[in-house]
């Protein structure tokens, strides 16, 4: 189902993008309109606009906020970095042990706080992974059966608590 259709322009390609539910903000690493180098900068959904914040020392090939806004992101070189949203200085955390080639993403589920990360290394197989925010360690959930490039991961939040009675019904 199309929910709506924007014209776009090169300085809308991201290799990941994030929301951040305590502002309201999309976050994430774009190129610069002449595609050379990764920026770290906002996306504006209703308008299609992407703002520049700074150059980022590597491209991010994941890229994921918490329930409380905290921004975490895989590098080129598979390090997991936290990532001052205002300024887009990354904080080496670890090593994942991974070093991503082709696009994937990140997302991190709101309820658990775990991070999940679609991974496409240089082998041309891709996985899903949990990552570990404290020390980057990384655990395979599944290798993809047909090496799919997953991009643009989601969890949406849920529409109840946990424990929460169902719809009525018949």
């Amino acid at each position: 189902e199309e929910v709506s259709m924007i014209n776009t322009t090169i300085e809308h390609v991201s290799n990941d993008m994030t929301y951040d539910p305590t502002t309201g903000n999309v976050y994430g690493c774009f190129f610069t309109d002449d595609m050379t180098q990764c920026v770290w900068g906002t996306f504006d959904a209703n308008t299609a606009k992407r703002t520049i914040i700074a150059p980022i020392a590597e491209p991010l090939k994941a890229v994921a906020a918490n329930a409380q806004g905290e921004i975490y992101a895989i590098g080129n070189s598979g390090i997991l970095y936290s990532v001052e949203k205002a300024t887009g200085e990354l904080t080496k955390i670890g090593d994942t042990g991974v070093t991503p080639y082709y696009l994937g993403s990140g997302v991190i589920d709101p309820r658990s706080g775990k991070f999940y990360w679609f991974a496409y290394p240089e082998d041309n197989t891709s996985h899903l992974y949990e990552v570990n925010l404290t020390n980057a360690e990384i655990t395979e959930i599944c290798q993809l059966e047909n090496a799919e490039e997953v991009v643009g991961a989601i969890i949406f939040n849920p529409l109840a608590a946990d424990g929460a009675p169902d719809e009525v019904s018949d």
